[in-house]
């Protein structure tokens, strides 16, 4: 998967986005990932189905 976005980037910015630029960009990926990921405290409220 980084491969394929390490090849969109250098398509789209050309020789412009640095290997330091891709590591910040990894690294909010994965923050967000986390945050996506998170399981979320249980708040005692029940969804109803249709």
């Amino acid at each position: 998967m980084k491969q394929k976005i390490t090849d969109y980037l250098d398509e789209i910015y050309g020789g412009t986005f640095t290997a330091t630029h891709l590591q910040k960009l990894v690294t909010r990926l994965e923050s967000a990932k986390r945050l996506i990921t998170q399981r979320r405290k249980n708040t005692g409220m029940k969804v109803m189905s249709c």
